[in-house]
């Protein structure tokens, strides 16, 4: 890019949306932002994806920025902040990667039997940690039918509620329990298939 490209930029086209002045912006602060993106990350390919999500909300907000000494300061803060968010994540991955390597240490040198029964305990443990988290209708009705082992007209009658009510409660609850089970218990599955 010939000159100076802060000589032509103008705040308040690139406020209104002006393409051209967002692009001149992306020119001055792209390779600035990466650099600094990548000595934090380390890694070329999320380097490229933070920076450029750190523009992409350049634009999305740029009516709210005076010049370009805002814009440079909130380039530099976002992708700060991303790249702090990617390397807490990235510590977690690595400690649960421990954790998981452990236990199956630990699982292979079990007796067969005796690793079935942890792996009951905690998927029974899991379940009953996510069903105290539904809804208190959904929760009350799941709960009467493991717990009290009651059908759904038993527990319509006692609610003093429609059974087609306790059936909608239950495929509700069924649903939630599926979705965060599947979740929560994925990685210990494919941990403990493998």
């Amino acid at each position: 890019m010939s000159g100076n490209p802060t000589h032509n930029f103008s705040i308040e086209l690139f406020r209104t949306g002006d393409r051209h002045q967002f692009k001149s912006a992306y020119e001055l602060y792209y390779e600035p932002i990466f650099t600094f993106v990548y000595n934090l990350v380390r890694s070329e390919q999320e380097a490229q994806d933070i920076t450029i999500e750190t523009f992409v909300k350049l634009w999305q907000l740029r009516a709210r920025f005076e010049n370009l000494t805002n814009i440079k300061a909130f380039l530099y803060v976002t992708s700060r902040n991303a790249c702090l968010d990617y390397l807490r994540k990235l510590q977690q991955q690595r400690s649960i990667q421990k954790e998981v390597y452990y236990l199956k240490e630990v699982y292979h040198l079990l007796d067969p039997q005796v690793g079935h029964e942890i792996i009951r305990a905690e998927v029974i443990t899991e379940l009953y940690q996510q069903i105290e988290s539904l809804p208190s209708t959904c929760r009350q009705i799941i709960k009467m039918m493991l717990v009290e082992n009651l059908d759904t007209s038993q527990i319509a009658e006692k609610l003093g509620i429609s059974s087609q009510t306790v059936r909608n409660q239950k495929a509700i609850a069924v649903r939630k329990l599926k979705v965060s089970m599947l979740s929560e218990l994925g990685l210990a599955l494919l941990f403990f298939l493998s």
